[in-house]
């Protein structure tokens, strides 16, 4: 099967029930995650393994980041800070061919900071340790930063 990693964006908590959602749908947080989409079906009668897709639908960690995850990763990107939205425009370009799902994924994760502590942790002011514990052990992440800590 032909697969595509894509970054989509998931929710992550629900809405109080009984809350008024607003007429597009439901606001609040959400964050990126990297998803495959299958683009083939599987040969009818095709006996499938139980509890989620075959392993032609999972993205792996060393494949590149198509087109469309890697533009909506840029968009993800985007800080209210101008420090950060240099430092990252840069990143996009040195390593926007390279970027792998992992890598991708990370950047995403790295995203959820807020723009003074990641500014912080790009300029090594602060440890990834004193800034996010859970963050600090994530896979991939520390590689993204030392990427980014390169175009400072």
């Amino acid at each position: 099967m032909n697969m595509a990693p894509t970054l989509v964006t998931a929710r992550t908590t629900l809405p109080p029930e009984g809350a008024n959602l607003p007429r597009g749908g439901p606001s609040g947080n959400y964050a990126p995650t990297l998803v495959t989409a299958c683009t083939a079906l599987p040969p009818e009668g095709a006996n499938l393994p139980r509890g989620g897709p075959s392993e032609d639908c999972i993205a792996r960690d060393d494949e590149l980041l198509d087109e469309r995850a890697l533009s909506k990763l840029r968009w993800r990107c985007r800080r209210g800070l101008l420090e950060n939205d240099l430092f990252i425009e840069r990143f996009f370009k040195n390593f926007s061919e390279s970027l792998t799902v992992r890598q991708g994924n990370a950047l995403g994760l790295l995203m959820d900071l807020s723009d003074n502590d990641l500014l912080d942790v790009q300029l090594a002011r602060k440890s990834l340790a004193e800034v996010s514990e859970p963050l600090d052990r994530e896979d991939g992440v520390h590689e993204v930063l030392s990427m980014l800590r390169k175009n400072c």
